[in-house]
């Protein structure tokens, strides 16, 4: 049996950056595990460096994170949650979550 592994991005990334720079990572479990990458449901504003990403959620109210403030704020974050409530439930059966940076949170 294949062990499913649920794959979460970090910040200005999406799935499919996530899944490209896990390659050398993945090739490693190809015959053992199947990644399944899903994609934050928050657009991140540009920010003149013509990348542009997703989020999990934003800590401040211009629609941005910063991992160094302690702020009580959180735009999308229930939304996120119901992101991978909705993953969990359409795919069957994982066995374990592959997560990067503050996505464990969620």
């Amino acid at each position: 049996m294949t062990l499913r592994i649920l794959c979460i991005h970090g910040y200005r990334q999406t799935g499919s950056i996530f899944r490209e720079k896990s390659g050398a990572f993945r090739k490693i479990f190809k015959n053992s595990c199947e990644f399944v990458f899903i994609d934050a449901p928050l657009t991140i504003p540009d920010v003149g460096d013509n990348v542009q990403g997703l989020g999990w959620w934003f800590s401040r109210e211009d629609n941005t994170f910063k991992a160094q403030e302690n702020t009580d704020y959180l735009c999308g974050f229930d939304k996120s949650v119901s992101t991978v409530k909705e993953a969990l439930r359409s795919q069957v059966c994982f066995g374990s979550p592959l997560l990067i940076s503050r996505k464990g949170s969620v």
